[in-house]
């Protein structure tokens, strides 16, 4: 490492670093949050949810985007993503106690619900309000 970059990097304080590493830390992640979305609207999923009424479980969502059940941790994983990012949001599905007693997991908590926000609204089907469109031109030519 060069002298000089060693010179200066001694003289950031603790709150300096922590300040860069934040910022450093938010680009990361707000790539990471807009190829989650981008996947998303390539799977079709905001679609989904307006088909199903607008709202889902993400064992839903696997059927109605025709996607094989081996990627429903993938898609669990995603769905977590773009919540936390505003893009959906989430509800708690209340089970009878007849089902959870039937369930393989009897814990008495619910399987989370997906619904479309405003946000996701704007993302569903062929609409012209310039928003997937925005998003479609990013996808990969085929």
């Amino acid at each position: 490492m060069d002298n000089s970059m060693s010179h200066t990097l001694d003289e950031l304080n603790t709150e300096d670093l922590l300040q860069g590493n934040a910022q450093v830390l938010h680009h990361f992640l707000s790539s990471l949050k807009s190829q989650a979305l981008r996947c998303a609207c390539f799977l079709g999923i905001p679609g989904a949810l307006h088909r199903l009424g607008g709202s889902a479980t993400v064992a839903g969502l696997l059927d109605e985007t025709g996607l094989h059940p081996s990627k429903l941790p993938y898609l669990r994983r995603l769905m977590r993503t773009l919540t936390v990012s505003g893009i959906f949001a989430t509800a708690k599905q209340q089970c009878s106690p007849t089902i959870m007693a039937e369930a393989e997991d009897a814990t008495g908590i619910g399987e989370t619900v997906y619904t479309l926000t405003p946000a996701s609204r704007l993302l569903v089907g062929d609409r012209p309000s310039g928003e997937r469109r925005h998003v479609r031109a990013a996808e990969p030519a085929a």
